[in-house]
C-alpha cells in the first residue's frame, strides 16, 4: 500500500500535477489550488475514469461505483497518508452546459463539506463528474436539486424555485397583450414556497360547463386542466384536472389595463386568504375582450349579495359598506337639529353605533354618579338580532324589542363639539349601543349594555376593572398623607410621589414603614441584607371585597443602605433603580440608615453575588459575573500559543446568554476511548471533564463527561489565520 509521510504531501502532489489534466483550465486550477494547501481531512483530486468499476445508476444523473485506489487518507496512528482501496463512492454526472453554468463557490461547498473526492470525466461522453463519499447521496444530496445542483429553496419537499421558473416558460404562452404578459410573469417570479399558487394565463377555451350565477359580473365554469399544484410524493408540478372556479369579468377593461392590473395586484397583495390563497390567473373573453381573474370556488362566498363587494367581516357574512349606506338612509330624520353633523357623522361610521331617540327609552331610573337604567324599546328588520333583550313581540314586518340599558350622562354638551368627541372616544365603546339627548335637560348620553354598571365605581362613576378605581383609591391615598411621616421631607416627597403612580389594583402600594413593624430578624449569606417578618404586612387589593386589605406577618426581605442618613439625589435614584417587586421604606433607630423593604421575588430578579439584575431572570444567569469567573480563569490554562490563547478568550467573553456554549482550550489528555469514523479527518472521543454546562436548577457551572467528535486540521501552524477564520465560521 503507498504511504506518504505527511511532511512529503504537498511535494508529492506538485509532482503528480504534471500526469494528470480534466482538459479544463479552470477546473484544474481548482484542484492544483487545493491540493497547494493541504489543511483539510481530504484531498481533492483529478480521477481518471478507468479507476471505477461496479457503476449502477440510483436515480437522475447519479451512480455509484466503486474507486479502485480509493481516496488519500491520513492515518492518524501511522502519521502517513495511504490509500482506502476499493472505496464505494458516489458520482454526479454534469453534461457541458451544466458544467459551465458551475459556480467556484458550488465546488468550495462541497469541498468543505468533507465528502467531496474530486472531479472525473467519462471517456465516451465527456460529461464531467463530481467523486462524492458514498453517504453524500443519502444525507447531503437531499438538499441539492436534482436537475440543477443547486440547493433546493425548500429541503423538506425537496421544490426548486429556479427549475420552476425554467418549467413555466415565458415563451410558451402569450395574452396577447405586453401589459398582461410582464404583470403575470412577475407574480410567476415571486413563488417563493411549493405551496404557493402558480399565477397563469388562461386561455378562456380551457373553461367548460359555464353557469351565471346571482352576482352581476361572476360565473362559475369547470377548467379543463386545471391549475398547477406541487406534489409531494412525485416532487413535480402536476396539472389539477377538471376543478370548478369563479370567474369575475372586468367589462371594458380592455381599454384600460392598467387599471385592470391596479386591481388584480389589489387582489394579490391583500393578507386575505380567502383572495390572495384562491387567485389562479388571469383570462379573456375573445368575443368582448373583457378580462377576468380567476378564483377558487368558494371565492363567492366572501361576497355580499347585495353590493358584490368583499363581507367586512366574512364569518358573519356583514357588508361595511351596505350598513353605512342604511344609516346614511336615516340621517336625515334624526341630524337635522344637531350641528357639526357631518363630523359626527363620520365619527358614527367610524365606529358602528348609531343614534337613539330619546323617545325609545322607557322605565328610567336614576343612579348616583353614573346616570340612570333604562329600558330601550326599539323596532329591527333583522329577525337574526341576538341581542340580550327581555322580551320581543312579533309583528307581520318587524320585530320590537325590549332592551335593558344604562346611560351615561355627559352633562353641559348641548352641542356636538370636539370635546363631545373626545369624551366618546375615551369611554370604553365596546359596551356602547349608540348615543341620545334628553330633549329637556339637552344633555347627550352614551348608551351602554346593562353589565356596564358592573364595571362602574359606586363613587365617582368611573368606568373600571375589577370594580378599582384609580381616582378613588388615589384619593385615598393622598387623605392618608398626613397619618405618616418618615421625619424626612424629601423621603415623604419620594413616597407620595410613588403611591400616585399607582395604576392599576395589582400595583404595590409603596408605604413609610416603620422599623417596629419588622419581628424574628434573620441574617442572611449576602451582606446588607436580611430576612424578616411585618406585623401589618402590605396593602393588597381584595377583588370580592373591593377594597385594599392588609396581608398580616408577610415576610420580606430588607436591603440596607449603610450611610445614608444624608438623603441625596442619588440614594432616590438607587431606591427608584432597585424599587422593582419593593414594598417601601424603612429606617434603623440606630444607626439611621434608611432601608428599601423587598418582595420575597427580589432575588428572583437580582443576582444574588452582585446585586445587579439577572441578564437572565428565569435561570437566575448573570452575564457580568459568569463573564468575570471565565476572566479569572484566563490564567488558568494556555494553549502555548498567544494567538490562539487571545482568540479563545475573545470567544469566550462574548457569551451571552446561559445556553451559549462556553468556548475553551481543551488539554489532549482530556480525551480517551479514541475511535476512527468512515468520514476522513474525523475522530469520536469522550471527554472526561465535558463541557461547561449552566446548571438551570443550581444556577451554576457544572462539568460532565460527554462524548463528542473531533476533527484534524493538518499542518495548521502554518496557516494559523486561515485556522482561526475556520474556526470561527464553524461558531
Amino acid at each position: 500500500m503507498e504511504e506518504i509521510d505527511n511532511k512529503d504531501i504537498i511535494n508529492y502532489l506538485k509532482d503528480n500535477s504534471k500526469n494528470w489534466s480534466s482538459g479544463n483550465k479552470e477546473i484544474d486550477a481548482f484542484i492544483q489550488k487545493n491540493q497547494s494547501n493541504v489543511s483539510d481531512n481530504i484531498i481533492f483530486e483529478w480521477i481518471p475514469y478507468n479507476q471505477f468499476s461496479d457503476i449502477k445508476e440510483i436515480g437522475y444523473e447519479f451512480s455509484t461505483a466503486t474507486w479502485k485506489n480509493g481516496p488519500l487518507h491520513f492515518n492518524i496512528n501511522k502519521k502517513k497518508w495511504e490509500r482506502k482501496s476499493n472505496r464505494k463512492v458516489a458520482l454526479k454526472y454534469l453534461n457541458m452546459t451544466k458544467l459551465y453554468s458551475i459556480k467556484i463557490e458550488f465546488l468550495n461547498k462541497f469541498k468543505s463539506e468533507g465528502i467531496g473526492y474530486g472531479i472525473s470525466q467519462n471517456n465516451d461522453t465527456k460529461d464531467y463528474i463530481f467523486v462524492f463519499h458514498e453517504k453524500f447521496y443519502e444525507k447531503n444530496f437531499e438538499k441539492y436539486c436534482e436537475k440543477c445542483s443547486e440547493g433546493y429553496t425548500d429541503e423538506k419537499y425537496k421544490w426548486c424555485k429556479p427549475c420552476l421558473i425554467i418549467h413555466l416558460n415565458f415563451t410558451n404562452w402569450t395574452s396577447g397583450n405586453k401589459m398582461i404578459d410582464s404583470f403575470i410573469q412577475e407574480e410567476q417570479l415571486k413563488i417563493d414556497t411549493p405551496w404557493d399558487t402558480v399565477f397563469e394565463w388562461v386561455p378562456y377555451n380551457q373553461f367548460i360547463d359555464i353557469e351565471e350565477t346571482n352576482i352581476q359580473g361572476f360565473i362559475t365554469a369547470i377548467w379543463k386542466d386545471g391549475p398547477l399544484k406541487y406534489s409531494e410524493y412525485s416532487k413535480n408540478y402536476k396539472r389539477n384536472l377538471r376543478k370548478k372556479f369563479v370567474l369575475k369579468f372586468f367589462y371594458n377593461s380592455q381599454n384600460n389595463p392598467d387599471e385592470f392590473l391596479n386591481k388584480a395586484e389589489s387582489y394579490l397583495t391583500t393578507k386575505d386568504s380567502y383572495v390572495n390563497g384562491n387567485f389562479y390567473g388571469i383570462s379573456q373573453n375573445p368575443d368582448t375582450k373583457d378580462y377576468i381573474l380567476i378564483f377558487g370556488e368558494k371565492y363567492l362566498e366572501t361576497f355580499c349579495k347585495n353590493c358584490g363587494e368583499n363581507y367586512t367581516a366574512k364569518i358573519y357574512k356583514w357588508c361595511k359598506l351596505c350598513h353605512i349606506n342604511y344609516l346614511k338612509s336615516n340621517f336625515v330624520d334624526w341630524t337635522s337639529k344637531i350641528k357639526q353633523a357631518e363630523t359626527f357623522i363620520a365619527f358614527l361610521q367610524e365606529k358602528q353605533f348609531e343614534w337613539i331617540p330619546y323617545d325609545q327609552f322607557s322605565d328610567i331610573e336614576d343612579i348616583k354618579n353614573i346616570g340612570a337604567t333604562a329600558k330601550w324599546n326599539y323596532i329591527t328588520y333583522n329577525s337574526d338580532d341576538s341581542g340580550d333583550s327581555d322580551d320581543s313581540n312579533d309583528s307581520v314586518d318587524s320585530l320590537i324589542f325590549n332592551r335593558k340599558v344604562v346611560l351615561k350622562y355627559l352633562y353641559n354638551l348641548q352641542y356636538i363639539s370636539n370635546e363631545f368627541l373626545s369624551k366618546i372616544k375615551s369611554k370604553d365603546i365596546t359596551r356602547i349601543y349608540g348615543i341620545s339627548q334628553n330633549p329637556k335637560t339637552k344633555n347627550y348620553a352614551l348608551v351602554f349594555n346593562k353589565k356596564y354598571l358592573e364595571t362602574c365605581c359606586k363613587n365617582c362613576g368611573t368606568n373600571v376593572m375589577y370594580k378599582w378605581c384609580k381616582s378613588c383609591q388615589t384619593d385615598f391615598l393622598k387623605s392618608n398623607f398626613t397619618n405618616w411621616t418618615s421625619g424626612n421631607k424629601q423621603i415623604d416627597d419620594f413616597i407620595q410621589k410613588e403611591q400616585l403612580k399607582i395604576d392599576n389594583p395589582r400595583n404595590t402600594v409603596f408605604e413609610w414603614i416603620p422599623y417596629n413593624q419588622f419581628f424574628s430578624i434573620k441574617e442572611t449569606d449576602i451582606q446588607g441584607f436580611i430576612k424578616t417578618g411585618w406585623k401589618d404586612g402590605p396593602l393588597i387589593f381584595n377583588k370580592k371585597s373591593v377594597k385594599y386589605e392588609r396581608n398580616l406577618n408577610k415576610r420580606v426581605t430588607l436591603k440596607f443602605f449603610y450611610n445614608s442618613q444624608n438623603v441625596s439625589i442619588e440614594f432616590l435614584n438607587k431606591i427608584k433603580q432597585k424599587g422593582i417587586g419593593s414594598y417601601g421604606i424603612s429606617q434603623n433607630p440606630d444607626t439611621k440608615d434608611y432601608i428599601l423593604v423587598l418582595h420575597e421575588i427580589y432575588f428572583n430578579i437580582y443576582c444574588l453575588k452582585c446585586d445587579e439584575k439577572y441578564t437572565d431572570k428565569i435561570y437566575k444567569w448573570c452575564k457580568p459575573c459568569q463573564i468575570d469567573f471565565l476572566k479569572s480563569s484566563f490564567t488558568n490554562w494556555t494553549s502555548g500559543n498567544k494567538q490562539i490563547d487571545d482568540f479563545i478568550q475573545k470567544e469566550q467573553l462574548k457569551i451571552d446568554n446561559s445556553q451559549n456554549t462556553v468556548f475553551e482550550w481543551i488539554p489532549y489528555n482530556q480525551f480517551f476511548n479514541i475511535k476512527e469514523t468512515d468520514i476522513q479527518g474525523f475522530i469520536t472521543a469522550i471527554w472526561k471533564d465535558g463541557p461547561l454546562t449552566f446548571n438551570k436548577g443550581l444556577s451554576k457551572y457544572e462539568r460532565k463527561c460527554k462524548t463528542v467528535t473531533l476533527k484534524y486540521l493538518y499542518n495548521i501552524l502554518d496557516i494559523l489565520d486561515e485556522f482561526l477564520d475556520k474556526v470561527y465560521i464553524s461558531l
